[in-house]
């Protein structure tokens, strides 16, 4: 799966405008630095972590969903594709490491061609 990073620094922005806020504010709202919020809006950072991304929603009074929407390139499943819904149950609950664990060996496997026999 592939995420479109500019989409991201879009929906930021546009949540943030919704919601009335200043960078400086949802800096603050976050925890974050407003050089960060700024350089997510422009597209200059890469896609933010997880808990970042948690953080932003949080603020922003919206799910990380939104954040997010508009982001898949790659592969984006049904409401009905009830494998997805599976993944995504059983990873809801892991932490940030784990996580980057499971996708970086995702990625590894993508890399080099391995698939299920």
């Amino acid at each position: 799966m592939m995420f479109n990073e500019l989409s991201v620094s879009e929906n930021v922005h546009k949540y943030r405008k919704n919601a009335r806020l200043s960078q400086n504010q949802l800096s603050e709202k976050a925890g974050v630095s407003r050089t960060f919020i700024s350089d997510l809006e422009r597209g200059a950072n890469k896609l933010p972590s997880i808990n970042i991304l948690c953080r932003l929603a949080e603020a922003l009074n919206i799910s990380v969903d939104n954040l997010i929407q508009d982001t898949l390139t790659v592969y984006a499943p049904s409401d009905n594709d009830s494998l997805s819904k599976e993944i995504a149950e059983t990873l809801h609950c892991k932490s940030e490491r784990d996580l980057q664990t499971i996708l970086s060996y995702i990625n590894y496997l993508a890399a080099n061609g391995v698939t299920a026999t």
